[in-house]
């Protein structure tokens, strides 16, 4: 699939199992969320009192998968993948070379507008 992150296209593979959608968020340093690597995703596993995502600046939850994030190379803005890295250490290099402190992300969450027109037609069609 393809969403638009920071003005460009970028490729994301859905991880979630439900219906879902990937979406630009943006908070400042520290973001204040932890990951792990999870079949090759970068899968939010806490959120951490004191950032960015605990005082709902970067609006993320616990269990959303990050597919892209902002990077700094050169003092210009750029765009690091999950696909380009492999660890999470390369992931958090990425986010923690944000110059200006403010970082983007490619965030895949449940799409509950999806879900309820789904099971809203289920409704309809077990009635007919």
């Amino acid at each position: 699939m393809q969403a638009f992150f920071m003005g460009k296209r970028v490729d994301w593979q859905p991880g979630l199992g439900v219906a879902s959608k990937a979406v630009e968020v943006g908070g400042e340093l520290p973001l204040g969320i932890r990951f792990e690597r999870q079949d090759g995703a970068f899968v939010i596993t806490e959120i951490i009192s004191g950032g960015s995502a605990s005082v709902g600046e970067l609006d993320v939850q616990v269990g959303n998968i990050i597919h892209a994030v902002s990077c700094s190379v050169g003092g210009k803005k750029q765009i690091t993948t999950a696909f380009e890295v492999d660890t999470i250490d390369q992931m958090s290099q990425a986010i923690c070379s944000n110059d200006d402190e403010r970082v983007l992300m490619l965030v895949e969450k449940p799409d509950e507008g999806a879900a309820g027109a789904v099971s809203f037609l289920t409704d309809v069609a077990t009635r007919l």
